[in-house]
């Protein structure tokens, strides 16, 4: 029968109490080290498991980014300052003016926006 007392002395049988045994050196390791002796070094299995992670996350950052560019609203201009074209500087969206009486300050390159015509809900 063994019982452990709160003292952390133990009771064999019949026998007195017994101090707990001497406990072998701690051996003290550095994160870098525990990995090396438990892990083993950088190789093939780790490398794969990097790059795989790296490439979910590198997929997600360039979903993100045309997210962002995609949704840019160019600038934009009345063609001849606005004399008798039906366009006026003072509109609030070029959804108010007559199609033709602006363009783009940029281009239609500007944005995915100016390129794809995602500017009105017709």
């Amino acid at each position: 029968m063994v019982d452990i007392l709160p003292n952390s002395f133990s009771v064999h049988g019949d026998q007195e109490l017994e101090p707990p045994a001497e406990s072998p050196e701690i051996e003290k390791l550095g994160v870098d080290d525990m990995l090396q002796k438990y892990c083993g070094e950088f190789g093939s299995w780790q490398l794969r498991h990097f790059l795989l992670t790296c490439l979910a996350w590198a997929l997600e950052s360039i979903h993100t980014t045309v997210m962002i560019f995609a949704d840019r609203q160019p600038g934009w201009r009345c063609l001849d300052g606005g004399s008798g074209r039906g366009c006026s500087p003072d509109a609030h969206s070029v959804c108010d003016l007559r199609p033709g009486s602006w363009e783009w300050i940029h281009g239609k390159g500007s944005s995915t926006v100016a390129e794809w015509g995602l500017v009105c809900d017709f």
